[in-house]
């Protein structure tokens, strides 16, 4: 079966462009730490542990907003969940958005908190930009992800492990380099789109 693959070229100043924009469009400055979600939102894809696992960032004063882009039936339940633990100021429900890659620069740390997944364009879209990456370790993710190499795992429905490895990256600015540097080279070398067409084409030579 062939994976998903995403382009993997990477324009350093664009990037640099994007961020600076979305950043200012909901006031947020560099020291600001930007976790990111981008998906459904529904029950399997974990995002109540991502706001559990924030609330304990912000009594720890990191410095922190959750930027959460997709739509889905648990919506309204993970606002309350976010008002409840008194962070609803430090989440942003962005709501559906057409061009992921002018919203992915914004973020500092993406975050896949699933409790089932296959492997996920949001996460290789991530990596391809060189955003550090903690995901739960379910369904094809650590087939993507080598632990502490190329992304940080977590088990899933575990907030307590989703805080201390978003904690980690932000005291380590040496691993975060380490991670992004690395998860770009995963892309180039296992999920770029180029290979990705090459293989479809010699899989319908093959056929034909």
């Amino acid at each position: 079966m062939l994976q998903n693959a995403v382009n993997g070229n990477y324009d350093f100043e664009l990037f640099a462009q994007k961020r600076q924009k979305k950043r200012q469009i909901f006031n947020i400055n560099e020291k600001v730490v930007v976790l990111g979600y981008i998906g459904r939102l529904s029950e399997e894809k974990g995002i109540k542990y991502l706001i559990e696992a924030c609330s304990m960032l912000d009594k720890l004063e990191v410095p922190l907003k959750l930027l959460i882009i997709g739509e889905g039936p648990q919506k309204k339940e993970l606002k309350n969940l976010a008002k409840k633990k008194r962070i609803e100021s430090k989440v942003v429900f962005a709501g559906f958005q057409n061009h992921i890659e002018n919203w992915l620069p914004a973020i500092d740390v993406f975050v896949l908190p699933s409790l089932t997944e296959g492997t996920p364009m949001a996460l290789l879209e991530a990596m391809a930009c060189g955003i550090p990456v903690v995901a739960s370790a379910v369904g094809g993710v650590p087939d993507v992800i080598n632990s502490g190499k190329n992304g940080i795992l977590v088990s899933p429905g575990k907030p307590e492990e989703i805080k201390d490895a978003i904690f980690t990256l932000y005291e380590d600015k040496s691993l975060r380099n380490n991670l992004s540097n690395a998860s770009q080279e995963t892309i180039k070398s296992k999920y770029n789109i180029k290979d990705w067409i090459n293989k479809i084409e010699v899989e319908y030579m093959r056929i034909l």
